[in-house]
């Protein structure tokens, strides 16, 4: 026994891991994975039982679990509420017919989404992404996630409404410009990627021209704004609502959650009002099959995420890298990654690793804007391995909604994440030599 509660933090880590994949693989649901797991979890990490299961009670319960299932059942509704109106199909018509080309709309439409800071938002965008690809378009499942959870997150780099930016922000003392101008290649070199790695194959015959002609010519523009116009109340409501609400005087995070369920809500009354749906048929088609699963699923990420966190896991994997004498900068990378892959939330990597790698700044760096080429390092390595965590709920999402296997996806995703890792090292060094 006290062999087994020896092991290293970083490998105990990585074995949760592999038991949460072996049970997935075993057919276990995988929130019920996840949530086996972190009982283990907690009592692999000397939390005891009794204190595990508190630890897990507490987290189902907390008060951002809550606005998730919140968030998870508004944006499934939602979703079908747009797919069974016909209103996605429109979207993509008047998008097909503006860009000329399924896959620009492929990847245009969960792009659009991705301006929407929401929990989950991969769900919401993949009906159009289906509906873009088209019943006869030849994608794999694979490709079809692989689109749309990609290109889902090409704005969290900087787009300075996403909690994690903020947080990481406020951590290194730097202006939301600032940071965005800082990392903005991130976004262009995830976009170039994309296309190349995860756009191009999956498109393989896309590029003829639209039958309409030029869409801005057309009007095709104001067709898409006008069949758009559900989606662009949602985000004007979810931006608005947002620079409101922080002074408002609610806590971090009710003021977070509430833009985005007072946007939805009234996404879903423009669609009702505009389209005469009647309140029997609109709760009919935001009571959708299979909701019951995602909140259970979304509980089961939250959960691991908070257990890991209570029980000092990433000090304790800090601990490791220090005592295998591995060099700080590799240390300052490694930390966020595995973070990310753990947590599979920005916001989580971001709140459980960065305080960690300030306090191994040295004094002259971290007083100085060369801190600032330590944070796009960080970012870069967390945010990575965030999008490759098989608990990041945007990832558990869209493979559910595809029907798609994690094996195929990763064979997209891996790829990109080194080129992604790559640019942000070399990000790392030039602005390292120019805040020096």
């Amino acid at each position: 026994m006290e062999a087994i509660a020896g092991v290293p933090a970083l490998f105990k880590i990585l074995i949760l891991f592999g038991c949460i994949m072996g049970l997935y693989r075993a057919r276990a649901p995988l929130y019920a994975a996840l949530l086996a797991v972190s009982l283990g979890a907690g009592l692999w990490f000397g939390a005891g039982a009794w204190d595990t299961l508190r630890i897990m009670a507490r987290s189902a319960v907390a008060q951002e679990t809550l606005f998730l299932y919140a968030v998870v059942a508004l944006i499934l509704g939602y979703s079908n509420m747009l797919d069974k109106t016909g209103i996605l199909n429109g979207i993509v018509e008047s998008f097909s017919r503006l860009f000329g080309r399924s896959m620009v709309s492929g990847a245009a439409l969960p792009a659009l989404i991705g301006l929407l800071p929401m929990p989950g938002g991969a769900i919401f965008s993949a009906p159009m992404v289906q509906a873009a690809c088209g019943p006869g378009g030849g994608q794999t499942p694979e490709q079809k996630a692989a689109v749309n959870y990609w290109f889902r997150h090409i704005w969290e780099y900087w787009w300075p409404l996403y909690p994690g930016i903020i947080v990481a922000s406020s951590l290194f003392r730097v202006s939301a410009w600032k940071l965005a101008a800082l990392h903005l290649p991130l976004t262009a070199v995830a976009v170039a990627a994309g296309y190349f790695i995860i756009l191009r194959p999956s498109f393989p015959a896309d590029g003829q021209p639209s039958p309409s002609g030029n869409g801005l010519r057309n009007g095709n523009l104001s067709s898409a704004l006008n069949r758009s116009s559900s989606i662009i109340v949602t985000i004007v409501v979810i931006f608005g609502a947002g620079a409101a609400l922080e002074r408002s005087g609610l806590t971090p995070t009710a003021a977070k959650y509430w833009p985005v369920i007072l946007g939805i809500a009234l996404g879903i009354a423009w669609v009702a009002v505009r389209h005469r749906l009647g309140a029997v048929r609109t709760a009919r088609l935001l009571a959708v099959r299979g909701m019951g699963s995602m909140v259970l699923l979304a509980m089961g990420v939250m959960v691991f995420r908070d257990t890991l966190v209570a029980v000092n896991a990433f000090a304790g994997v800090q601990t490791d890298l220090e005592a295998y004498r591995v060099p700080v900068v590799v240390v300052i990378a490694a930390l966020p990654f595995v973070s990310g892959m753990v947590l599979g939330l920005a916001v989580g990597f971001v709140g459980a690793s960065f305080p960690l790698v300030i306090s191994l700044l040295p004094d002259s760096v971290a007083g100085s804007d060369t801190r600032l080429a330590y944070l796009t390092l960080a970012y870069t390595f967390g945010y990575m391995g965030m999008m490759l965590s098989p608990v990041h709920l945007c990832l558990v999402l869209t493979k559910d909604f595809f029907k798609a296997e994690f094996a195929g996806i990763y064979k997209f995703l891996v790829p990109i994440a080194i080129i992604i890792m790559i640019s942000g090292t070399g990000c790392f060094l030039v602005y390292r030599a120019l805040f020096s």
